[in-house]
């Protein structure tokens, strides 16, 4: 705790941090770990430097006493909400909608949803009535319909949270669809408080292919909200931090200073997340890890280049390997083609393996028995799934990319994209074991969430000035 205090003699009185996508969103994906997690670390910090704080006015010791809250909220209406227990219990319900809508909808509509589908055969009907995991089908309309309900609700039942001067915004989550943010953060930078926003990464402006035009077109209008609204931009990799700094001029306020441009680590460590592991997990990945299935975590999306990494595989099941393969991820966008090659693959269930309602307790135990990780996308803002992997001391095969030599370092293994065999080649070489991984190796250190809080914190403590403190004036 001595060390929080030495590290931070003063710290804002109240941070605010927003989870307006993240609390009803009902999955577990990238930029929903670093928002929970982010969360959860800031929450210990402000603990640690309130006990610590506590105990040097108990002895006088010569730093003046300060109180720091964290306050999580959302945003509703132009206004930002404090989220307590009992408000965030309001949002469990759109939450579990979300997230998995065939589990949350009466057992009577999934025996009736399901007959009609096996009577129609069309994939639209599945797709409408039975979606998968993260999508809604036709019930998208009343999932927003329900989601407005319980915010509206928090917000009719007061508890407005209002950042004013010396106070920090923290703004972590996904608003490209959240518009209304944007007035709150404003209206709270008029108030005099610091706004940091969390950048993940500038694809749909780089690579619009990816993204589609109406996509490419709403990310320029968020771009722009960033850069208009921040007093600090945090990106998650430095390479990314630079594409933004060349990015400025074109897309900052002309009326007003650019904000500054910082990158923060993130973390990797899964200590906070428990919960029950479905059978069919725990049979798939057991602690016999040779003959476990490798690992990709990510959304079926275009630029993850799911195909290449199945290539690979059917180029090893050709030769008659026993290799497995299990993919984790909801679906995403343009990958019609993809899902269908999976569901009609000979290998499904067998040697391929494919979840799209994962949760935290069973991602964990995927990554802890899994035989190795492998990231073949094509462009990424970070690259989480890494750095996950390299934490559970896995096999980390990764295509060889400048994010992922930034992320990875020394300790991944790199494949080219450019090559068909590349991959196949590291398959089929001998490897690592888990045991034999070492955490710390060489210059790279795998940082952990505890680490990337305070590497987000020490970059927005510049935005404050240090209060002078009575001893100091004194001594002066």
């Amino acid at each position: 705790m001595a060390k929080i205090h030495q590290e931070w003699s003063w710290l804002p009185s109240r941070i605010f941090i927003d989870s307006s996508y993240t609390a009803t969103s009902g999955r577990c994906s990238g930029i929903e770990r670093v928002v929970v997690s982010l969360q959860h670390q800031l929450s210990l910090i402000a603990q640690q430097y309130n006990d610590c704080s506590q105990s040097n006015s108990q002895t006088s010791a010569p730093i003046d006493s300060n109180r720091t809250e964290l306050i999580p909220v959302i945003s509703v209406d132009g206004s930002f909400i404090a989220l307590g227990e009992k408000q965030k219990k309001r949002l469990d319900g759109p939450a579990q909608m979300r997230a998995n809508l065939l589990a949350f909808m009466p057992i009577t509509y999934d025996k009736v949803s399901s007959l009609l589908c096996s009577l129609i055969p069309l994939k639209l009907l599945r797709t409408w009535l039975r979606p998968e995991a993260g999508h809604l089908g036709i019930f998208k309309l009343p999932h927003n319909i329900y989601n407005r309900i319980a915010r509206k609700s928090l917000a009719l039942s007061g508890g407005k949270a209002e950042p004013q001067q010396g106070d920090l915004l923290i703004l972590p989550d996904a608003y490209w669809g959240k518009t209304t943010v944007w007035k709150a953060a404003a209206k709270a930078r008029k108030q005099g408080a610091k706004v940091a926003i969390v950048l993940y990464d500038l694809i749909p402006l780089t690579h619009p292919e990816f993204v589609g035009e109406r996509r490419h077109k709403n990310f320029k209008l968020y771009l722009r909200n960033v850069l208009r609204h921040a007093d600090i931009v945090m990106t998650i990799s430095d390479t990314v931090r630079q594409q933004v700094v060349d990015l400025l001029d074109q897309y900052s306020d002309p009326t007003s200073s650019p904000p500054l441009v910082r990158a923060f680590i993130l973390g990797a460590e899964f200590n906070q997340r428990s919960g029950f592991i479905r059978a069919e997990i725990e049979s798939l990945f057991t602690p016999t890890i040779d003959s476990n299935p490798y690992l990709m975590v990510a959304t079926f999306d275009p630029r993850k280049n799911h195909p290449f990494l199945l290539d690979a595989f059917d180029r090893l099941w050709a030769k008659g390997s026993s290799e497995k393969l299990c993919f984790i991820g909801r679906v995403g966008s343009l990958c019609d083609d993809l899902m269908d090659r999976i569901d009609k693959h000979p290998e499904k269930n067998k040697k391929l393996f494919v979840f799209h309602d994962i949760q935290d307790g069973e991602l964990q135990h995927c990554y802890r028995y899994s035989k190795g990780v492998i990231s073949p996308s094509i462009v990424e803002g970070f690259g989480l799934p890494i750095i996950e992997s390299l934490w559970h001391n896995k096999r980390t095969l990764v295509s060889d990319t400048p994010i992922h030599r930034e992320v990875g370092g020394q300790l991944c293994e790199y494949f080219s994209l450019a090559e068909e065999d590349s991959l196949v080649t590291l398959l089929q070489s001998s490897h690592k074991t888990s045991q034999q991984t070492e955490k710390n190796i060489g210059p790279y250190e795998i940082p952990t969430w505890s680490d990337s809080a305070k590497s987000f914190m020490e970059s927005c403590l510049m935005l404050f000035e240090k209060p002078v403190s009575s001893s100091s004036r004194k001594a002066a």
